[in-house]
């Protein structure tokens, strides 16, 4: 907010006179099953949503920003902003970025993580997020110590049923492993745009039929076998 304060002549505002606006849009229960039922790469309907679903979230971070600062606020979306967001590839940790949509979406106490590295909301972890930096302080919803507190495995349930549901291994015991993730999506655009005629990556399989597709699970009933 002090870069973008800065660049348009406004006053700096202080950490503590900011607020996050976090939302969560779930993906609609058809395009879950229908991509719940492919074992090697996404369905049509989930490569349509993650083209299109995230385009309408990028448009409705504009217009929050837009209803924000016609009220006489500074307002910014941070991932829409090329001089402030950047994607990059990290030793440690693999691709990543300087604002994660999820991790914004934890802070906020919208969710929490998955062994996959998924974020389980109360309406699961197959959705789109989204954010918004304002210059007015705002109150969050709890957030828990523990950052994997929905996820089944870290609670002792014997689940992995996103461990399975990975065509390429890429979740294990110890987590997810971004590397053999993200050379998986990527080659799946060639295919993708052959046999849906659009251009973009994607996979989702760990996001559908799984306990937390939907919901925060209660049990892996009827998900462990699969």
């Amino acid at each position: 907010m002090a870069k973008y304060a800065e660049r348009n002549g406004h006053a700096h505002t202080e950490a503590d006179g900011l607020g996050v606006i976090s939302y969560v849009l779930p993906i609609s229960e058809q395009t879950r099953k229908e991509n719940g039922r492919s074992k090697e790469r996404p369905s049509e309907r989930w490569a349509n949503t993650r083209l299109f679903g995230e385009e309408f979230s990028r448009k409705l971070q504009s217009q929050i920003v837009a209803l924000l600062e016609a009220r006489g606020f500074q307002a910014v979306a941070p991932e829409l902003d090329d001089e402030l967001f950047r994607v990059f590839l990290d030793e440690k940790v693999g691709w990543t970025s300087v604002w994660s949509q999820r991790h914004i979406a934890f802070s906020a106490g919208l969710g929490t993580f998955g062994l996959s590295d998924g974020l389980i909301t109360s309406v699961g972890k197959a959705h789109r997020v989204g954010s918004v930096v304002v210059n007015h302080p705002l109150e969050s919803s709890e957030r828990p110590d523990d950052i994997h507190r929905d996820c089944l495995f870290y609670r002792g349930i014997d689940c992995r049923t996103c461990k399975k549901r990975c065509p390429v291994g890429a979740i294990d015991d110890n987590g997810h492993d971004k590397k053999a993730c993200s050379e998986f999506v990527f080659q799946q655009i060639p295919i993708i745009k052959e046999n849906y005629g659009i251009d973009i990556y994607g996979c989702g399989l760990c996001q559908t039929n799984v306990p937390c597709g939907k919901g925060i699970p209660k049990s892996a009933k009827g998900f462990a076998a699969n």
